[in-house]
């Protein structure tokens, strides 16, 4: 529906993409997830002195009063980056012995940010990262604790799937959330009808939330407030590229996730490739993460993603025997 803007916002998804597949095959083993730890801890110090300095600035004011936000706009970034710091932090730790006061100091900055943030998608994705770091060093013990492992996870899962059927609404108060996910079902309700009209190839990459856009402004008339996004990777993806590019990237993400199970090993990385992959696959439940242009979360997955589908890692030839 807008060509101009798709073939700008196309170049700069390509440059993003670019500098992603640089950091995924350049940085190997433990050197990315430190530096994503370093620049973590540097905005974490930096939302710190906002929040204690500038408190008009580094604390909600209005929406969401009181809450932290930081260097950010809003919470729920601040809470994103954190948890990316927080991953970034455990692995550091487990790749670095020495240095572990300081991965350990910076693990603990950003966990105390998160809460302040009270962010339920930051605080579930932190769970996932001390959850499956937890769980990865423990099938590292054998087979028959991988298999452990596996009937755990697959059992949990199932566990919170009925509890969700069952009883949906005491889940969404231990989560904090109301219903509706703060108004999320609603904008969601409205991109599936839009999404209709154009079900199989969208309504162009980039192009549908511009301010000019009618079937944008249908649903932002519709809410009676300035609709930004979907809210949901998957369904701004839809509105976008429609059920063709939702499929084309379910299949890389599942592709990436499966390789990341059988390689974290391999990649000395401390699990942080595929640790990364499940967060994000969390998040862009409730966050529109995917193909975005000059986005830090999808320039880090595509970096992990080229790591775990990369060639894979060279490692020392064995000694030859003495004559």
């Amino acid at each position: 529906i807008d060509f101009e803007t798709t073939s700008r916002r196309v170049i700069a998804l390509a440059i993003s993409g670019v500098f992603a597949l640089y950091l995924g095959a350049v940085f190997r083993g433990p050197h990315l997830p430190r530096l994503l730890m370093h620049t973590a801890l540097i905005m974490a110090v930096g939302s710190l002195v906002m929040v204690f300095a500038l408190p008009s600035i580094g604390v909600h004011q209005f929406d969401n009063a009181g809450l932290w936000r930081g260097l950010w706009y809003e919470k729920n970034q601040m809470g994103a980056m954190m948890v990316y710091g927080a991953l970034a932090s455990v692995a550091a730790a487990i790749t670095s012995p020495p240095r572990r006061p300081l991965w350990l100091f910076s693990l603990a900055l950003c966990i105390g940010l998160i809460v302040m943030t009270r962010s339920a998608t930051s605080a579930l994705a932190l769970a996932v990262v001390l959850f499956g770091s937890a769980t990865l060093a423990f099938m590292g013990r054998g087979p028959a604790a991988t298999i452990t492992a596996i009937w755990a996870g697959v059992t949990g899962v199932l566990l919170l799937g009925g509890f969700y059927l069952l009883a949906p609404d005491l889940l969404y108060e231990a989560i904090g959330k109301d219903p509706s996910l703060t108004g999320r079902t609603q904008i969601w309700a409205a991109v599936e009808r839009a999404s209709d009209k154009s079900p199989l190839l969208g309504y162009g990459f980039a192009a549908f939330w511009d301010i000019k856009s009618a079937p944008a402004n249908w649903i932002r008339d519709q809410l009676q407030w300035v609709v930004p996004t979907a809210h949901n990777g998957w369904l701004d993806l839809k509105i976008q590229l429609g059920q063709i590019g939702v499929s084309l990237f379910a299949a890389v993400l599942v592709t990436a996730l499966i390789a990341g199970v059988f390689r974290h090993r391999r990649l000395k990385d401390g699990s942080f490739a595929i640790l990364f992959l499940a967060v994000y696959a969390l998040t862009i439940m409730s966050e529109s993460f995917i193909l975005a242009y000059n986005s830090l979360p999808w320039v880090l997955a595509v970096a992990a993603m080229a790591r775990v589908l990369g060639p894979a890692p060279q490692t020392q030839p064995a000694a030859r025997p003495a004559a």
